[in-house]
């Protein structure tokens, strides 16, 4: 009878821990009631086809400027989230970029059942910037990436892969994305953490899911970086951003790190005119 329990309550975790791994590839889509034209900005819906066959959504804003910044929404959020795109349009407004804001895949309205967590959400980026070559092109002569979360990772990626990538600004990144999504299983379901190490085998081996190393394209970059992080960050630690921006002023000058109060996301919220000042004349 020991044995039967044993397997029964091995079979219920097994079950429990491909539920996990399945929801967490799959997260709830935010669409919101509102679009750039509320806040007064005229913009146009744009659609793209990434090199995997998944049909990217977005918004274009065009100034008539030749510099473009990609805006890049973090996990579960998408172009409408109110904690930091709603307002990152709003400071950005009256300033000389053209803006165009993606939904990554299986968020927003773009298409895509799964979330891979930066993996392939960087083929969503580099859809975005082929459109803008080749809808655009002398509007993107300097292009510059803004990322919140796992859009930061991307950020980072991008500007450490990608040549037509000029800077990049990374706000609360993932430098250890298993140590961050341990802790948002405790921080947001109230699981424990250590169950993460079931988890991340499951969904590498059912949904092909992999973690960059981060560390690797600290060693890469030699061009304009703002990492910004949160001292009350619960999931992604000051000390984790710190040590890849150590890392990365070895060979890059153009390098900055800038630690707030704010917690994970939440820096423009808390200090909006310092944020502005900071991303602007960076």
């Amino acid at each position: 009878m020991f044995l039967i329990s044993l397997i029964v309550l091995a079979v219920i975790l097994l079950a429990f821990i491909v539920f996990i791994s399945h929801k967490m590839t799959q997260p709830k889509r935010t669409v919101g009631d509102w679009n750039p034209g509320d806040l007064g900005i005229d913009y146009e819906d744009v659609s793209f086809i990434t090199d995997d066959g998944v049909e990217i959504k977005g918004w274009w804003i065009d100034k008539g400027s030749d510099k473009t910044l990609i805006c890049l929404h973090g996990y579960t959020a998408s172009r409408w989230y109110d904690v930091y795109m709603k307002p990152l349009l709003k400071i950005l407004k009256n300033e000389p970029y053209n803006l165009l804001l993606i939904d990554f895949r299986a968020h927003g309205e773009s298409m895509g059942s799964r979330c891979t967590f930066s993996d392939k959400e960087y083929l969503d980026l580099e859809a975005s910037i082929d459109w803008l070559e080749e809808n655009h092109a002398t509007k993107c002569e300097k292009l510059g990436l803004i990322g919140y979360s796992m859009g930061a990772m991307v950020a980072i990626k991008g500007l450490a892969s990608d040549e037509r990538v000029d800077c990049s600004v990374a706000d609360s990144p993932p430098i250890d994305p298993d140590g961050t999504s341990s802790r948002s299983l405790k921080y947001f379901a109230g699981l424990p953490s250590s169950l993460y190490h079931l988890i991340k085998p499951v969904s590498s081996l059912l949904y092909g899911i992999k973690h960059p190393d981060m560390y690797d394209f600290a060693e890469q970059i030699d061009k304009p970086l703002l990492l910004i992080g949160g001292k009350n960050d619960p999931i992604v630690k000051v000390d984790e951003i710190r040590s890849f921006y150590d890392i990365n002023r070895q060979k890059n000058k153009d390098v900055t790190l800038w630690i707030t109060e704010g917690e994970h996301v939440r820096s423009l919220k808390r200090v909006p005119k310092e944020y502005k000042k900071r991303t602007i004349s960076f």
